[in-house]
This record gives structure tokens, C-alpha cells and sequence, in this order.
């Protein structure tokens, strides 16, 4: 008689942490897309790609930056 009402708490209790990490991951994305920060995953990427172009010869600083990603991986970069 309990194994069923086990089970069913088990499910449910499944359920609700597993919609907890998708809900979480949908604000993220969505936060990123309206807001338009940058996502965490790419910061350090975009830090690497300014450091190597500021060491080239002739660029004095870097102003107003404009990145955003095209595809999985892939970025783009507008000079303003």
C-alpha cells in the first residue's frame, strides 16, 4: 500500500527538482537575451581576444566594444 505512495513521491519530488533547473536555466537565458549582458561562459574568451589585439602594433585602447555570438562558439565584433 505505501510503495505506491512512495513512488508517487518519489516522481513528484523528481519532477519539481528537475523543472527547479530548467526554470533556473530559462531565466538565465532569458535575462541574457533581453538584458543583453554578456553570459559568464564567454567572458573570459572575450578578455583573452582584447588582451591579444591590444598588443598589436599601432591600437592605443580599446572603447565601446560591441560583441555578440552568432552561432555555438562563434563571435562577432563591430568596431564602433
Amino acid at each position: 500500500m505505501y510503495v505506491g505512495l512512495f513512488a508517487f513521491i518519489a516522481v513528484s519530488f523528481t519532477v519539481i527538482i528537475c523543472s527547479m533547473f530548467v526554470i533556473s536555466y530559462v531565466v538565465k537565458c532569458v535575462y541574457c537575451h533581453f538584458w543583453q549582458t554578456t553570459p559568464s561562459h564567454i567572458i573570459g574568451q572575450l578578455d583573452k581576444c582584447i588582451r591579444e589585439a591590444s598588443t598589436l602594433d599601432g591600437v592605443l585602447e580599446f572603447r565601446h566594444e560591441h560583441f555578440w555570438t552568432v552561432a555555438f562558439g562563434m563571435m562577432v565584433r563591430i568596431p564602433s
